[in-house]
């Protein structure tokens, strides 16, 4: 949304005979006031571009001289000419000046000048592909010089006129890869993300990380993904007992889902099924209509993979905080007389690579 700014401008004119003089109130450089002509100006440019140039004023009188009240705007005399002099603007805020012109006959005048601040956009969208490598162009639109500030060595990049072209190198690690490419025009900054991963890369060791809210402790037990039977499905492992779950892989997000309902394996005498809990409401569901979902990103701090599983909207008018781990006395869960109670359960739960 554009707001308008609206400054009240009063100005009393005499008329003698002889002459004629304007006294306005001026705003403060801050504030752009546009300036009354003067009979001592010829012809003025009032505005400079972002990038920052030149501005000349043509006055009647020689031996006039000019003095601007802002340190980012020089002023010039020679001849008759009055030479405005900016540098870059480097700020998305625009800046203004009063310049203030005394000719040898007496006469003055005062007239504001205006910079742009600078424009930038970086027309570009993340960008979550699998292992292949490719490339793409991105547009920009930049009043200013624009440059890559940076970018990972495994992304080369190049600009012309306003357009950034990126290459991206085939991921070999066996893990996920993230980078950022980060363009800089003035003080302003933008940037896209580069994310490649495939199913494959999930593979590994984990710990499952959360809170126990049953009994108020923190909890971290060991897991690991493996191979599912299909390339969009994995399988997670807890390693105590040997629980075994299917996580759904989302190539587009590299994202996972996790249903309810599964049939983990065993406790005791017990089948272990793997349920949610919300823990607002203290209502829990082991149907497999409902999911947690997680994208896999990299933690800056340790390079570790951290896949954080919450709520996706599946589960009606509740949340899911919590997963647990449920024993049952049968495989019918249906059966709500056969649930015997919770093993374990971690609320904020995320799979945090070793």
């Amino acid at each position: 949304m554009i707001k308008s700014k609206y400054i009240r401008v009063w100005a009393f004119l005499l008329l003698p005979i002889t002459s004629v003089i304007l006294f306005s109130a001026c705003s403060s450089s801050d504030d752009y006031v546009p300036y009354e002509q003067s009979d001592l100006i010829v012809k003025s440019e009032t505005s400079i571009a972002p990038a920052g140039g030149d501005a000349t004023i043509v006055v009647r009188e020689e031996g006039c001289k000019a003095a601007s009240n802002a340190t980012w705007l020089t002023a010039a005399a020679n001849g008759t000419t009055i030479t405005l002099t900016a540098p870059v603007n480097d700020s998305q805020q625009s800046r203004n000046a009063l310049v203030t012109i005394t000719a040898p006959s007496g006469k003055t005048t005062s007239i504001n000048v205006s910079q742009q601040g600078l424009v930038f956009v970086f027309k570009a969208s993340d960008i979550y592909t699998d292992d292949a490598a490719f490339e793409g162009n991105a547009e920009l639109n930049a009043t200013n010089d624009a440059r890559v500030l940076r970018t990972p060595d495994w992304i080369t990049t190049s600009l012309n006129d306003n357009q950034l072209h990126y290459s991206v190198a085939a991921n070999t690690t066996g893990k996920i890869r993230e980078g950022y490419i980060v363009m800089q025009s003035g003080t302003a900054l933008d940037s896209m993300l580069i994310s490649q991963c495939e199913a494959k890369d999930l593979y590994g060791q984990y710990t499952l990380d959360g809170h126990n809210p049953f009994n108020d402790k923190d909890i971290s037990w060991a897991a690991h993904i493996e191979e599912g039977p299909n390339d969009s499905t994995l399988y997670m492992w807890m390693d105590r007992f040997q629980w075994r779950m299917e996580l759904k892989y989302d190539q587009a997000t590299h994202g996972v889902s996790i249903a309810a309902g599964q049939l983990c394996g065993t406790y005791s005498q017990w089948y272990v099924f793997l349920g949610f809990y919300d823990e607002d409401t203290g209502y829990m569901t082991a149907t497999d209509l409902v999911t947690m979902k997680g994208e896999a990103s990299i933690n800056s701090e340790t390079g570790k993979v951290n896949i954080p599983l919450a709520d996706d909207g599946s589960w009606s008018y509740f949340t899911a905080t919590t997963i647990s781990f449920l024993a049952y006395k049968t495989r019918n869960i249906a059966d709500q007389s056969s649930l015997a109670g919770t093993v374990v359960a971690f609320s904020n739960a995320s799979l945090i690579e070793k």
